[in-house]
Formats: structure tokens, sequence, C-alpha cells
């Protein structure tokens, strides 16, 4: 089995109407569960950084280190603006 690019899935138009849907699904869950974080990193796929990926869902050691600053800045800023 060899997955599509990640623009195959990106781009498919089931792709959206399920973000869509899950988004809705997500938005529910925090609204009922103070607790519960939902962080959207769909913009990180773009067809100008796919050398940074091993497959389609894992980072390679480069990836890693140009990605884990913004996702640093991102977890760091939604718990400092939360009760824990």
């Amino acid at each position: 089995f060899t997955q599509p690019f990640l623009k195959e899935i990106r781009d498919h138009k089931l792709f959206h109407y399920f973000q869509k849907s899950q988004s809705i699904f997500e938005s529910k869950i925090m609204i009922k569960h103070k607790n519960v974080y939902y962080f959207d990193f769909t913009d990180l796929f773009t067809p100008n950084n796919y050398h940074y990926y091993s497959d389609v869902s894992h980072l390679n050691r480069f990836g890693a280190k140009e990605f884990s600053p913004v996702l640093y800045r991102t977890f760091l800023k939604a718990f400092k603006n939360s009760n824990y």
C-alpha cells in the first residue's frame, strides 16, 4: 500500500467535507470540556515543504527541527491563557 501524496489528500473534495464536519464536532467538545484544546496545523502542509516529511504523516528530522518552534509557541500561548 502506497499512501497518496499530501497534496492529493489536502486538495481532495472529501477532505474539505470531513474537515468542516470534524471542526464542528471538535468545537462542540471544546465548549463542553474546557480542558480540551484543538490546534489546526493544516497550513503546515504545503507543496513547498513536503521534503520535511518521511511519509504523509510523519516529520523527518529536518521537519521536526523546522516545526518544533511553531508547535512550541502555539502550545505555550494556549496554555498561558488557560487555567493550567
